[in-house]
């Protein structure tokens, strides 16, 4: 920086290219400084905002001499120059991730490169008087702006898309929990029922706390099953084990029933 400031060029072509070098590098600083987060970044935030400094103060000096016109465009030819480099970076296809952590991360990234767009619209907009700038380079500018209004757009349209897929992840693993925490309370259940239905010298109060958990369990998984995905392979193979222990509900109602009246009737006796 303390070079620059001892050799500021005297010719006007060389002075312009200066002010689009100096203008490039203003420009590359606010970047960092709008890029840095608000703690743990004090040391480099002083350095920048101190050559930052130092450079407005070179620009303003080369601006003087240049003239008023000159120093517009040139500032204008760093600033579009930059803000296209930008622009693209920020506009970059990426692979769409599958997995709810994937897909929580691009959501972040979306929503910074929309503060970058709106960030790099303001710096366009704010960043060069355009009364001082000739008729093709006002175009030029209107144009620009333009460009990052439709990349915004588009940026937003990624980001609700990317939102919408992170939600879908999230349904889908919170069913795949909900169907296995059925899965594993229903299937032994049904063991049991099937075991108890099948032995003759089970235990006759076991029918009716067998049929009652069923019946518990049944009441429970329906609701989730009935609110997911029909199609889904997990709803269907869970639905059929459903109604399969439906179907042996009334089954142990019946055995525990005739125990009831078997002991009822050996009692009167």
């Amino acid at each position: 920086m303390q070079k620059a400031d001892e050799a500021l060029p005297t010719s006007l072509p060389e002075q312009q290219a200066t002010l689009e070098d100096l203008e490039s590098k203003r420009a590359k600083l606010e970047a960092i400084l709008a890029g840095l987060p608000e703690t743990g970044a004090e040391e480099l935030r002083e350095k920048s905002e101190w050559n930052l400094s130092r450079l407005k103060d070179l620009l303003k000096k080369l601006g003087d001499s240049v003239g008023e016109k000159a120093a517009a465009l040139a500032a204008w030819l760093a600033l579009r120059k930059n803000a296209e480099a930008e622009l693209l970076k920020l506009t970059k296809g990426k692979d769409a991730p599958k997995d709810v952590n994937g897909l929580e991360k691009a959501v972040e990234d979306l929503a910074n490169d929309e503060k970058g767009l709106e960030a790099l619209a303001a710096q366009v907009r704010d960043g060069v008087n355009s009364d001082s700038l000739d008729d093709e380079e006002k175009k030029r500018l209107e144009d620009l702006l333009k460009q990052i209004e439709k990349a915004l757009a588009l940026i937003k349209d990624r980001r609700n898309a990317m939102e919408q897929a992170l939600k879908e992840a999230k349904d889908q693993e919170q069913l795949k929990s909900d169907l296995t925490k059925i899965d594993n309370k229903l299937t032994p259940l049904v063991g049991e029922a099937d075991r108890l239905l099948s032995d003759p010298e089970a235990i006759p109060t076991s029918y009716q706390n067998t049929a009652d958990a069923l019946k518990k369990a049944i009441e429970e998984a329906r609701p989730i099953v009935n609110a997911a995905p029909a199609k889904d392979p997990s709803v269907k193979a869970l639905s059929a084990s459903i109604e399969s222990a439906d179907s042996l509900v009334p089954l142990l109602q019946d055995r525990a029933k005739n125990w009831t009246e078997f002991v009822a009737a050996k009692d009167a006796a």
